[in-house]
């Protein structure tokens, strides 16, 4: 058995009496965000997908759940678990079968999909948005404006001239 650290991600704040009932009842320890909607437990198992069930079984009822995710990857792979209606799993299985797919494999291989089709957009956007910049403004005007957006890391002094 080894020990799984498990973010909860809630699908709206928790408020203190229900934290606390959901602590109580399940005996998991919770670490609470400032935002109260992602919330971090430990848990024993034998492996992360029996730590991931094993959450769900401890606060399904408790908690306002939307997804669960093992906050450490292993072999640079997240588990991510979410509640699927009967529907949405039947579909699912059926459209597994017609691949010739494990449906465990066809959810993660869409999901993967989903995942690169979105970057992919997200990096069209942007170049099509630094294709205007330097169109209009030198490299030297663009890095200085870039720098000047974005915000210093905490603690890290920078040098003005």
């Amino acid at each position: 058995m080894s020990l799984h650290a498990i973010e909860i991600t809630l699908v709206r704040p928790t408020v203190k009496k229900e934290l606390k009932a959901a602590r109580r009842e399940s005996r998991l320890p919770l670490v609470v965000s400032a935002d109260q909607v992602r919330l971090l437990t430990m848990i024993c198992a034998p492996n992360r997908q029996a730590a991931l069930r094993g959450v769900w079984a401890a606060l399904e009822n408790l908690l306002p759940i939307d997804a669960l995710w093992t906050a450490y990857a292993d072999n640079g792979m997240h588990l991510l678990s979410v509640q699927v209606s009967e529907e949405v799993c039947s579909r699912a299985q059926d459209a597994a079968a017609v691949a010739g797919q494990d449906p465990d494999e066809y959810m993660k291989r869409a999901l993967l999909d989903a995942i690169a089709r979105d970057q992919a957009d997200t990096d069209a956007r942007l170049n099509a948005a630094l294709d205007h910049l330097v169109a209009e403004f030198t490299p030297e005007q663009i890095t200085a404006a870039a720098a000047r957006r974005i915000a210093p890391y905490p603690g890290v002094v920078t040098a003005r001239r």
